[in-house]
């Protein structure tokens, strides 16, 4: 058999081609039966049952002409999707101002003028719409049956009648709420 020069490099590239797959088959993920290495991860939290303040309403009395002056106030407050039903006390202090003994709050407002700030006027806040009952230092107790939405509950304040020795000016108190539960 004779062979050219064209035939032989055919044959040579066949060969390559052949020795080249083969090459490719042996090194294929295959041929190595590599195990991939594996694991779990587990994902863990928990949702404690919370409620929080989200807001509370300003009181403002306005001008004060000695007379008494009642005004609502409305404190906003959501708890968790999970609080089908809570018992909860909703506590306000002292106020900045005021005292307490034996757990009543007396709570007044202070004169904001610096020069006039051992002025000040009473007032208190109560938790039935009657103003027979005051909000202690304790805070009140309610039961709630909670969508999680926010819910509103509504105190009402009262600003003392016949305070005439009080001082000219602007007063003001800043009252904490928080829930316990």
């Amino acid at each position: 058999m004779k062979t050219n020069a064209k035939t032989h490099q055919a044959v040579k590239a066949i060969a390559w081609g052949a020795m080249l797959s083969a090459m490719m088959v042996a090194a294929s993920p295959a041929a190595f039966a590599v195990e991939a290495a594996r694991s779990t991860m587990d994902s863990k939290m928990s949702v404690p049952q919370t409620c929080r303040v989200t807001s509370v309403q300003d009181v403002d009395y306005a001008a004060y002409s000695g007379a008494q002056v009642r005004k609502s106030l409305a404190v906003n407050f959501r708890c968790n999707k999970v609080t089908p039903y809570i018992s909860m006390a909703i506590k306000m202090d002292c106020g900045k101002n005021g005292t307490i003994d034996s757990g009543v709050c007396a709570r007044r407002m202070k004169n904001t003028n610096e020069a006039l700030a051992n002025h000040f006027l009473n007032y208190d806040i109560f938790v039935d719409s009657g103003y027979a009952t005051k909000l202690n230092s304790d805070g009140q107790k309610y039961n709630y049956n909670l969508p999680g939405t926010v819910y509103t509950h509504t105190f009402y304040t009262q600003l003392t009648a016949g305070q005439y020795t009080s001082a000219y000016g602007s007063y003001a108190d800043d009252v904490t709420v928080t829930i316990a539960f």
